[in-house]
């Protein structure tokens, strides 16, 4: 497999205080990770690279299980709000993390808030995770429709992150084949694009590098109001060499 991950600041954020991770952590394959940290550069850099040091800290060498991955989640959480609580300067700190763990044909994701996934098989784009936003819950509830809540002003509300007590982590087990592609993204990037959009993109150039290069591009160009984040795995067999 492939994998190709960046970072960038924005065209508006006096700084990035997103971190991302991509590599591989035996006994869990393939390794990306995306945290999108909150609270001002001091706090949400902060909180995003404790996230994902404590992320990968505890899978290594740990047991291969989704439960596992649930479980870093939490003690990531669990860091950010001691260090938060001893430290005035960081008390409203927290982050996104959506962590991605690929083995063989299977996709092991584990997310709290609005960061996501999505795979990418056989000509089509889906969304695996679901945002905890404020906006997400009115798409729920039927009082927009998920193009109405891309652009919404309230778009950045969200609900769940590490960094808050009683944390909840959604989980998901998903198979990927060759030729498939995963998706993950902060909300940096995918609030200037349609789901049809970036479908369309990832099917017409397969190089995970010129494909990032192309997402953040086209994210500045339309405003780069926020830390844009995007990584990119690509399954590969006899079609792909």
């Amino acid at each position: 497999m492939k994998t190709f991950i960046a970072t960038n600041r924005g065209k508006v954020r006096a700084a990035n205080e997103d971190s991302v991770y991509e590599g591989r952590v035996e006994p869990f394959g393939e390794v990306l990770i995306i945290a999108d940290g909150l609270g001002g550069y001091n706090g949400g850099k902060y909180a995003s690279s404790i996230a994902i040091d404590a992320v990968v800290g505890h899978i290594r060498g740990g047991e291969y299980s989704l439960e596992e991955l649930e479980k870093a989640l939490h003690l990531a959480n669990e860091k950010i709000l001691d260090i938060a609580s001893k430290n005035s300067d960081l008390r409203e700190m927290g982050t996104t993390c959506t962590v991605a763990s690929v083995r063989e044909e299977r996709a092991m994701i584990a997310h709290v808030g609005d960061s996501r996934a999505y795979i990418y098989h056989e000509g089509t784009l889906t969304q695996i995770t679901k945002d905890h936003s404020f906006i997400q819950s009115l798409v729920d509830r039927g009082l927009l429709t998920k193009e109405e809540a891309r652009v919404n002003k309230y778009r950045n509300s969200i609900t769940r992150c590490l960094g808050m007590k009683g944390l909840t982590v959604d989980l998901f087990d998903v198979s990927i084949f060759s030729g498939d592609i995963l998706l993950l993204c902060s909300d940096g990037l995918f609030q200037y694009f349609s789901d049809r959009e970036l479908e369309k993109i990832i099917r017409h150039d397969r190089d995970l590098e010129r494909t990032v290069q192309k997402l953040m591009r086209i994210a500045l160009r339309r405003g780069g109001s926020d830390n844009i984040s995007v990584g990119l795995l690509k399954m590969e067999g006899s079609e792909d060499e």
